[in-house]
Protein backbone atom coordinates (compact mmCIF):
# COMPACT_ATOMS: atom_id res chain seq x y z
CA UNK A 1 0.00 0.00 0.00
CA UNK A 2 1.43 3.52 -0.65
CA UNK A 3 2.31 5.82 1.81
CA UNK A 4 0.10 8.47 0.11
CA UNK A 5 -3.08 6.27 1.28
CA UNK A 6 -1.98 6.34 4.95
CA UNK A 7 -1.59 10.26 4.98
CA UNK A 8 -3.87 11.44 7.96
CA UNK A 9 -6.11 13.34 5.86
CA UNK A 10 -7.10 9.66 4.19
CA UNK A 11 -7.07 7.63 7.17
CA UNK A 12 -9.68 10.34 8.40
CA UNK A 13 -12.08 9.87 5.46
CA UNK A 14 -12.13 6.30 5.40
CA UNK A 15 -12.15 5.97 8.89
CA UNK A 16 -15.63 8.70 8.96
CA UNK A 17 -16.54 6.54 6.65
CA UNK A 18 -17.00 3.84 9.09
CA UNK A 19 -18.36 4.13 13.11
CA UNK A 20 -17.03 7.40 14.20
CA UNK A 21 -13.77 6.61 16.82
CA UNK A 22 -11.97 9.46 19.02
CA UNK A 23 -9.96 10.89 15.73
CA UNK A 24 -7.54 12.69 17.32
CA UNK A 25 -4.69 10.89 18.84
CA UNK A 26 -5.25 8.64 15.58
CA UNK A 27 -4.43 11.86 13.21
CA UNK A 28 -1.26 12.79 15.69
CA UNK A 29 0.22 9.62 15.47
CA UNK A 30 -0.24 8.85 11.96
CA UNK A 31 0.95 12.00 10.97
CA UNK A 32 4.15 11.93 12.89
CA UNK A 33 5.52 8.40 11.28
CA UNK A 34 4.77 10.74 8.26
CA UNK A 35 9.24 11.37 8.02
CA UNK A 36 9.92 8.14 9.48
CA UNK A 37 8.78 5.83 6.72
CA UNK A 38 11.41 3.64 4.44
CA UNK A 39 10.85 1.18 1.89
CA UNK A 40 9.66 -2.02 3.51
CA UNK A 41 8.51 -0.71 6.38
CA UNK A 42 5.46 -2.19 7.95
CA UNK A 43 2.03 -1.50 8.73
CA UNK A 44 1.50 -1.57 12.34
CA UNK A 45 -1.63 -1.08 14.39
CA UNK A 46 -0.46 -0.30 18.08
CA UNK A 47 -3.73 -0.96 20.30
CA UNK A 48 -2.30 0.37 23.96
CA UNK A 49 -4.36 0.42 26.82
CA UNK A 50 -2.50 4.09 28.22
CA UNK A 51 -0.89 6.10 25.44
CA UNK A 52 2.91 5.18 25.05
CA UNK A 53 4.60 8.10 22.51
CA UNK A 54 7.98 6.51 23.19
CA UNK A 55 6.88 3.04 21.69
CA UNK A 56 5.17 4.35 19.04
CA UNK A 57 8.51 7.13 18.20
CA UNK A 58 10.42 3.52 18.69
CA UNK A 59 8.29 1.27 16.17
CA UNK A 60 8.37 4.66 13.52
CA UNK A 61 12.25 5.40 13.98
CA UNK A 62 12.15 1.51 12.31
CA UNK A 63 10.39 3.07 9.33
CA UNK A 64 6.90 1.51 10.19
CA UNK A 65 3.59 3.40 9.42
CA UNK A 66 2.19 3.16 12.90
CA UNK A 67 -1.87 4.15 13.39
CA UNK A 68 -2.31 3.99 17.19
CA UNK A 69 -5.56 3.64 18.89
CA UNK A 70 -6.43 2.87 22.18
CA UNK A 71 -8.41 -0.41 23.36
CA UNK A 72 -11.29 1.42 23.94
CA UNK A 73 -12.11 2.31 20.69
CA UNK A 74 -12.91 -1.06 19.85
CA UNK A 75 -9.69 -1.99 17.90
CA UNK A 76 -10.95 -4.83 15.25
CA UNK A 77 -13.20 -1.91 13.57
CA UNK A 78 -9.23 -0.33 12.55
CA UNK A 79 -8.45 -3.82 10.75
CA UNK A 80 -10.35 -2.53 7.29
CA UNK A 81 -9.49 0.51 7.28
CA UNK A 82 -5.73 0.70 7.82
CA UNK A 83 -5.02 -3.40 6.50
CA UNK A 84 -2.40 -3.49 9.15
CA UNK A 85 0.29 -6.33 8.84
CA UNK A 86 1.57 -6.38 12.25
CA UNK A 87 -1.42 -5.67 15.43
CA UNK A 88 0.69 -4.65 18.64
CA UNK A 89 -1.65 -4.81 21.73
CA UNK A 90 -0.27 -3.19 24.62
CA UNK A 91 -2.34 -3.26 28.10
CA UNK A 92 -4.12 -5.24 31.03
CA UNK A 93 -6.36 -6.79 28.39
CA UNK A 94 -4.27 -8.57 25.82
CA UNK A 95 -6.01 -11.80 25.86
CA UNK A 96 -9.27 -10.44 25.73
CA UNK A 97 -8.10 -7.73 22.21
CA UNK A 98 -6.08 -10.28 21.14
CA UNK A 99 -9.22 -12.73 20.93
CA UNK A 100 -11.12 -10.37 19.12
CA UNK A 101 -8.58 -9.64 16.61
CA UNK A 102 -8.11 -13.19 15.91
CA UNK A 103 -12.00 -14.02 15.28
CA UNK A 104 -11.63 -10.52 12.77
CA UNK A 105 -8.46 -10.90 10.97
CA UNK A 106 -6.96 -14.66 11.06
CA UNK A 107 -4.09 -13.97 8.94
CA UNK A 108 -2.65 -10.37 10.42
CA UNK A 109 -0.26 -11.43 13.02
CA UNK A 110 -0.32 -10.19 16.47
CA UNK A 111 2.71 -9.71 19.16
CA UNK A 112 1.00 -9.03 22.27
CA UNK A 113 2.90 -6.96 25.10
CA UNK A 114 2.05 -8.11 28.85
CA UNK A 115 2.44 -5.86 32.19
CA UNK A 116 4.78 -8.35 33.47
CA UNK A 117 6.80 -11.51 32.59
CA UNK A 118 4.03 -13.43 34.52
CA UNK A 119 3.86 -17.12 32.70
CA UNK A 120 0.12 -17.04 33.14
CA UNK A 121 -0.53 -13.35 31.16
CA UNK A 122 1.51 -14.67 28.31
CA UNK A 123 0.33 -17.93 28.14
CA UNK A 124 -3.19 -16.56 27.83
CA UNK A 125 -2.61 -13.94 25.26
CA UNK A 126 -0.39 -16.62 23.16
CA UNK A 127 -3.52 -18.70 23.59
CA UNK A 128 -6.24 -16.13 23.07
CA UNK A 129 -4.40 -15.68 19.52
CA UNK A 130 -1.19 -13.62 19.93
CA UNK A 131 1.59 -15.45 17.63
CA UNK A 132 4.41 -13.59 20.29
CA UNK A 133 4.26 -11.72 23.63
CA UNK A 134 6.79 -9.76 25.52
CA UNK A 135 6.60 -9.14 29.48
CA UNK A 136 7.67 -5.89 30.74
CA UNK A 137 10.03 -4.46 31.33
CA UNK A 138 11.70 -5.43 27.87
CA UNK A 139 14.24 -3.40 25.75
CA UNK A 140 13.20 -1.46 22.65
CA UNK A 141 15.77 -3.91 20.42
CA UNK A 142 13.83 -6.92 21.32
CA UNK A 143 10.71 -5.56 20.71
CA UNK A 144 12.52 -4.56 17.00
CA UNK A 145 13.80 -7.60 16.51
CA UNK A 146 10.30 -9.22 16.97
CA UNK A 147 8.55 -7.36 14.72
CA UNK A 148 11.46 -8.22 11.95
CA UNK A 149 10.83 -11.66 13.32
CA UNK A 150 7.04 -11.38 12.41
CA UNK A 151 7.52 -9.70 9.29
CA UNK A 152 9.86 -12.94 8.26
CA UNK A 153 7.24 -15.47 9.28
CA UNK A 154 4.75 -13.80 7.58
CA UNK A 155 6.82 -13.28 3.90
CA UNK A 156 7.50 -17.39 4.70
CA UNK A 157 3.30 -18.12 5.39
CA UNK A 158 2.76 -15.89 1.95
CA UNK A 159 5.43 -18.01 -0.05
CA UNK A 160 3.96 -20.90 1.31
CA UNK A 161 0.16 -20.25 0.32
CA UNK A 162 1.70 -18.97 -2.78
CA UNK A 163 3.52 -22.31 -3.57
CA UNK A 164 0.34 -24.44 -2.48
CA UNK A 165 -1.87 -23.11 -5.93
CA UNK A 166 1.68 -24.76 -8.20
CA UNK A 167 0.43 -28.02 -9.72
CA UNK A 168 2.84 -30.52 -9.01
CA UNK A 169 4.16 -33.39 -11.71
CA UNK A 170 1.32 -35.74 -11.08
CA UNK A 171 -1.71 -32.83 -11.18
CA UNK A 172 -2.21 -32.37 -7.51
CA UNK A 173 -1.82 -28.78 -6.18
Amino acid sequence: MPWESLQPARVLSKLSATAQPPLSRVIQIVAMTEDAVVPGGMRILLVHGDPEPELTRTLARGGHHVLAVAEGDRPARFLGVFNPELVLVVGADTAEICHDLRRQAPDVAIIAIVPSRNVDLVVAALEAGADDCLGRPFHRAELAARVVAARRRGAVASEKSALADVPTLDGAA
